[in-house]
């Protein structure tokens, strides 16, 4: 019973995950229709899905079997269960293509744009989460090493991070930017000149 029981909870979490990577590559627009705000939804084709149920699949067999070699705890087998269940939360990516419940609380239309991210986030460091007291006996390496290693290893992580970021979004219309440059000629223009004449 238990191993049809998990055979039947990693079904469920692929189709959760095919159906958050589905959706997330839709698109989320409101147009106004006779005095009306309506939602309206680009959703990929079925084939999509079914590429990203094939991959959530290799996904959950490859779960299935990390599960299966590491043991947690004083020797436990760690259950297939528990690195499924972070899986679920995708389902959330779903919810702003529903009929219903984004017309009634609009702010579940966020999961659409600036929440996707976060969400994927979140459930891949849950992931990480149920995975550490399995790895982190075998991570010995990390533990002999100086807190000067370990922190010049974070620093040069994240200052890599930033580069590959930096250089991904540099000469696209995604570069950062803001206002903040023409509030400081602005302010140097009223403390200058007393004006907000900037063209001199």
């Amino acid at each position: 019973m238990t191993r049809v029981r998990s055979t039947v909870l990693a079904l469920l979490a692929c189709v959760a995950a095919a159906a958050a990577g589905w959706a997330s590559r839709a698109e989320l627009d409101e147009v106004v229709v006779g005095g009306v705000r309506q939602r309206i939804a680009l959703v990929p084709s079925w084939p999509v899905f079914v590429a990203a149920l094939a991959l959530a699949t290799l996904v959950a067999i490859g779960l299935a079997a990390l599960a299966a070699r590491l043991r947690r705890g004083r020797g436990e087998p760690m259950r297939v269960g528990a690195l499924m269940l972070p899986l679920f939360g995708l389902l959330a990516l779903v919810v702003p293509y529903l009929p219903w419940a984004p017309d009634r609380w609009p702010v579940l239309q966020m999961l659409a744009g600036p929440g996707l991210g976060i969400v994927w986030l979140l459930v891949v460091a849950q992931l990480a989460w149920v995975l550490w007291p399995a790895i982190a006996p075998g991570m010995t390496w990390v533990t002999r090493r100086s807190l000067r290693t370990q922190t010049i290893a974070i620093w040069l992580a994240t200052a890599a991070g930033a580069s590959i970021g930096a250089a991904r979004l540099t000469h696209t219309v995604l570069f950062p930017s803001g206002d903040e440059p023409h509030y400081m000629v602005m302010a140097q223009s009223l403390w200058r000149d007393g004006d907000l004449k900037i063209e001199n």
